[in-house]
């Protein structure tokens, strides 16, 4: 999650940024007000994106604070009763100290971890969690693009300007009959890899690094995960070798973009989730 806020910090103090720039050369006339409304615009709008992820992050976070300060009071109240036992001689002295180390490590590690998770829920730039990292502006909202051709009409995320390059080189060979077979064979060849794609996804995923993390993805294109002890839903798309999740908690939505490889996808905080 430091990754994730790092990044979402990176993003929204570049766009910031960019804003004071843009109304800079809008004071000295280097920019007419079309460009300037449209720039300002789209700007504002990934700057709210990226404000939307840092306070969701923040929520997952204090979440998953909550759920370790409440394993670590249970730890405790276990070590107590534990020692207790050992008091009155129900366990001997060996098993007494065999059994308190696996506490005594899950108590440390929880007391060693949820300062680290308070001071990224309190942090403010990007100075707070690793440093500014130079990214790109916006995440890509992948708008949907649809393919019309003699007898064909499909829905995909792959991106209009390689369809539009795939209906360029048909109509322009349409005339060479020899041609045509070869466009089609492409062309449907396309289509299978988007269907496949898309068919092997449905199912469980598993973070490889944490067993209880687990995401399941709907063929209604949505998915749910227990992600930071929190249920949590939304919705799902692909673009290209790409899906992007679309989390929803507390009426807030935020993107987080996964690349898709060999049985799973590897996302961008760093974590690796392979199917079950």
């Amino acid at each position: 999650m430091q990754k994730k806020l790092q990044i979402a910090y990176s993003r929204r103090e570049k766009l910031e940024n960019l804003l004071k720039n843009l109304e800079k050369i809008k004071e000295k006339g280097t920019i007419d007000n079309k460009r300037y409304e449209l720039l300002k615009k789209e700007y504002n709008e990934f700057l709210k994106q990226s404000e939307d992820t840092i306070q969701e992050v923040k929520e997952s976070l204090k979440s998953k604070v909550e759920k370790e300060k409440q394993e670590k009071q249970a730890l405790k109240q276990s070590l107590g009763n534990l020692e207790a036992r050992f008091k009155v001689g129900e366990i001997i002295d060996k098993d007494y100290r065999k059994l308190k180390k696996p506490f005594l490590k899950k108590i440390q590690q929880a007391e060693k971890e949820i300062p680290q998770l308070e001071k990224f829920i309190n942090s403010k730039f990007s100075s707070d969690v690793g440093g500014f990292i130079n990214v790109k502006i916006n995440k890509g909202k992948g708008l949907k693009n649809v393919i019309k051709m003699p007898n064909i009409s499909f829905t995909t995320g792959v991106s209009s300007n390689v369809f539009y390059k795939i209906r360029h080189f048909f109509s322009k060979i349409s005339s060479f009959p020899k041609k045509i077979a070869i466009v089609t064979i492409i062309i449907l060849a396309i289509i299978c890899l988007i269907v496949f794609q898309r068919g092997i996804l449905y199912g469980e995923y598993v973070n490889i690094e944490n067993k209880n993390d687990i995401i399941e993805i709907k063929k209604n294109h949505t998915f749910a995960t227990n992600e930071y002890g929190t249920s949590i839903t939304g919705k799902y798309r692909i673009e290209g070798k790409k899906i992007i999740f679309e989390y929803n908690l507390l009426g807030i939505t935020f993107p987080s973009e996964c690349a898709l490889v060999r049985n799973g996808f590897n996302c961008e905080d760093g974590s690796k989730y392979k199917k079950k």
